[in-house]
């Protein structure tokens, strides 16, 4: 059939069992100690499962490892500076087009909250959007 794996009482679990299934975690990290029983072993091998089910959560990727997050501001959508940075939110602000309340923007005309629309464009053109 296929290869028998010991896995210790604290170990068996469905999650542990999908992880050695999709090659996540090799059998040998999960298996336990071996017959001498040695403490450091088996403290070696709960270790490195541990390791490997934070790599799987995270996607594979360590903190250090991940790309450094780039500033985006809301309300222009540019990457590189934040709406605190923005001339024109500046300009947006002074010309009463939008006000801030409680730190969220609101729409000057309506008096409603303006939604991010990251990605999309910013806040910058759902404003444009709505005065055509």
């Amino acid at each position: 059939m296929g290869r028998e794996v010991e896995v210790p009482i604290l170990a068996r679990t469905e999650e542990t069992r999908r992880l050695i299934e999709s090659g996540t975690v090799s059998a040998d990290v999960v298996k336990g100690p071996s017959r001498g029983g040695a403490l450091e072993e088996f403290t070696k091998m709960v270790r490195d499962l541990q390791i490997a089910q934070v790599q799987r959560d995270s996607g594979g990727q360590s903190r250090d490892q991940r790309p450094p997050f780039d500033q985006r501001c809301m309300w222009c959508d540019m990457v590189g500076h934040t709406r605190r940075d923005c001339v024109d939110f500046t300009e947006a602000l002074r010309s009463n087009v939008v006000y801030l309340r409680n730190g969220r923007v609101h729409a000057s005309e309506t008096r409603e909250v303006v939604e991010w629309n990251i990605g999309r464009g910013g806040m910058k053109w759902l404003m444009e959007e709505a005065a055509v």
